[in-house]
């Protein structure tokens, strides 16, 4: 008997914009990520209200959905996945656990195909950050 590959495709109906962290510290996401530094968070609930503010004061995301949340994981050989038990921006394979993914996710009012990136300016983070340089 011949295996029958099946194959389900989950959509939204919008881009939208993502910002990922991880929740810890780890030496192989620099590795991972090309990187030679990393900020550390020390009051994320601060960090969240600057986040909140800034797209406020930014008529154009003003009245999107700002989302943020811990990543879930699940195995794509085993999950039974549908529209009722998952949510998109906010899931990945489990191959990507070791990530231990935050992000926030930010949707537009009005559904749009494609997004261009954007850079938000928060102000200064040296009040609640720390930047950590590796050798």
């Amino acid at each position: 008997m011949q295996a029958t590959e099946i194959t389900k495709k989950l959509t939204m109906e919008s881009d939208y914009l993502v910002y990922c962290m991880s929740t810890f510290y780890n030496y192989r996401l620099f590795d991972d990520f090309e990187s030679d530094a990393c900020v550390i968070i020390k009051d994320i609930d601060e960090f969240i209200i600057r986040i909140k503010k800034c797209l406020e004061n930014r008529k154009t995301f003003s009245c999107w959905n700002l989302f943020h949340n811990i990543i879930s994981y699940y195995d794509p050989c085993t999950s039974q996945l549908t529209k009722e038990n998952i949510t998109i921006p906010f899931m990945k394979e489990i191959k990507y656990k070791f990530e231990r993914e935050y992000r926030f996710v930010l949707i537009p009012d009005k559904p749009q195909k494609s997004l261009e990136p954007v850079l938000l300016n928060i102000g200064s983070l040296k009040d609640i950050c720390e930047i950590v340089f590796i050798e």
